[in-house]
């Protein structure tokens, strides 16, 4: 009986506008063990949705789950298999529905440039021009002896010492594009029953740019592979939400956005610029991600995503500057996304040594309890060295969930009042950006306004207190409500000047 009414509830919250989206990015094998095996699974990630749920965000990605010879999963041995580690086609479903139950979204992360070595394109194909899947490897010779690896790397090493390679697929095959196109319709709409059609709300795509092997001699993939594919993924569902993990050179995604028609691309030169904590590097950045953006398109804000450092691992970063961090995240404007474990500030730096692990230091367990070697504690990385030495788990250190949602002021609650801003404040996720003339070299000042809804930050991003004064005069001081921060530091009245302390966050609604 409490199981049913705990649903109706879910049923009965009204679901947030999709501009007020809070994506949160899960690494699965590293999330929660559902069984005790040491990996993270998928029953894990249906058993945790609560406390996604209860911290504010609205929709999870999902790292990928196909059959791999990576840890990783990013170079599939076959797409048409899900890695047993993380369970079966039955529970992938379950966990769409239990994503769906509470009104979230659920965005399923796929690399296609890629696959391994085992993958029967490949190993059909190889030395063997007449395998039916002749054209669905990159090869640089008609004999098919001369495969395209990946970084022209014959074999790779895994975190565990195997040896394994990675070939190109040849994205300009129709054969190819139809694959594809099918496989990843069939999870749009892969449960099927009484209650109707229901799949994934959306997919992220790792590696979208032009010039790849596997694009040909022209290298422009956007055009004649991404753009297609996403337009018949769209015409299976409309509402479809595409995101775009940009190739390095098309570092704003612009041409993700306009030739190849994604939704969404990550904002990484506004990450960089987070970073550095520089007044000027961050306007600058935020000037040109948000005045550029196509009308429908939203920039991914972020601080972590899989494929870099931890945020508080960084050097120089204290709690104070992970806190103003989290409000340039989740405050300043487009989608923001939270990579598993930034909310409680867990550390991972990537090694220096070209192997197929040296990510694994960012991509480890979720710290869950205090007491870290426990139930779901994900650690299926610490049987082989180097990364057992490199294991940032350490018990009773302040950084795992349950520490901290024990205690008052914690980041963790700091992420959760931020995300609950949003929800209340429409101006701050419907609005747009507008930066704000001050005098202070350390202080950020900017607007966000959305309909008749307008709210003005103020972040001191130095550590230490800083004087400041707003220099727009067309900007009207006289009736502002504080939202968050503290009315120990407002503008006095009829004043445009007030005193910001170290690492302070200040947001007031515009009356």
């Amino acid at each position: 009986m409490k199981k049913i009414v705990l649903l109706f509830s879910l049923f009965c919250l009204s679901a947030p506008l999709s501009a007020q989206e809070v994506m949160y990015e899960i690494f699965t094998r590293s999330f929660f063990d559902s069984n005790n095996d040491g990996y993270g699974d998928l029953k894990g990630v249906e058993q945790k949705l609560d406390e996604l749920y209860k911290l504010g965000v609205t929709s999870i990605v999902l790292s990928p789950i196909y059959q791999s010879s990576f840890y990783h999963n990013y170079y599939a041995d076959s797409f048409e298999k899900i890695d047993t580690t993380y369970g079966n086609w039955a529970d992938y479903k379950a966990l769409i529905k239990a994503v769906h139950l509470r009104r979230m979204k659920i965005y399923q992360d796929v690399q296609l440039n890629y696959v391994s070595g085992k993958h029967v394109w490949y190993k059909d194909s190889y030395r063997n021009p007449n395998s039916q899947y002749s054209g669905y490897i990159s090869y640089t010779d008609k004999q098919n002896k001369k495969p395209i690896f990946l970084k022209n790397i014959e074999l790779h090493s895994t975190y565990n010492d195997n040896k394994e390679q990675v070939v190109a697929v040849n994205l300009t095959s129709p054969d190819v594009q139809k694959y594809f196109l099918k496989q990843l319709s069939d999870l749009i709409y892969i449960n099927e029953d009484a209650m109707g059609k229901d799949g994934v709300d959306g997919f992220r795509f790792i590696g979208m740019g032009n010039g790849y092997p596997s694009q040909g001699a022209t290298g422009q993939g956007l055009k004649t592979f991404w753009k297609p594919l996403i337009e018949g993924l769209k015409k299976v569902n409309p509402k479809l939400e595409v995101i775009a993990l940009q190739s390095g050179k098309d570092k704003y995604g612009s041409d993700c956005f306009t030739v190849a028609n994604a939704d969404r691309v990550y904002a990484n030169p506004l990450r960089e610029a987070i970073t550095t904590f520089d007044k000027k590097k961050i306007i600058a950045a935020a000037d040109s991600t948000f005045t550029t953006l196509p009308k429908d398109k939203q920039p991914i804000v972020f601080l972590e995503i899989p494929e870099t450092d931890r945020f508080s691992s960084l050097e120089g970063i204290t709690i104070d500057k992970l806190r103003v961090a989290a409000a340039l995240n989740l405050l300043i404007g487009g989608v923001p996304s939270i990579y598993y474990g930034q909310e409680i500030g867990m550390h991972g730096r990537q090694f220096e040594v070209e192997v197929d692990g040296q990510i694994i230091p960012v991509r480890q367990s979720y710290k869950w309890y205090a007491d870290t070697i426990t139930k779901g504690a994900a650690l299926w990385y610490l049987n082989n060295a180097p990364w057992k030495d490199k294991d940032p788990m350490i018990p009773n250190d302040g950084f795992s969930l349950e520490e901290q949602q024990k205690t008052p002021n914690s980041l963790f609650d700091f992420y959760k009042e931020l995300i609950k801003l949003r929800r209340r404040q429409p101006a701050i996720g419907l609005g747009n950006y507008s930066r704000v003339a001050n005098t202070n070299d350390n202080v950020i000042a900017f607007t966000k306004i959305g309909g008749n809804q307008k709210v003005l930050v103020m972040i001191n991003l130095s550590g230490s207190q800083q004087v400041v004064s707003i220099a727009d005069d067309s900007l009207p001081l006289n009736k502002l409500q504080l939202i968050m921060g503290s009315a120990n530091y407002n503008f006095p009245k009829g004043g445009r000047t007030l005193i910001l302390p170290p690492y302070w966050v200040q947001v007031w609604r515009m009356m």
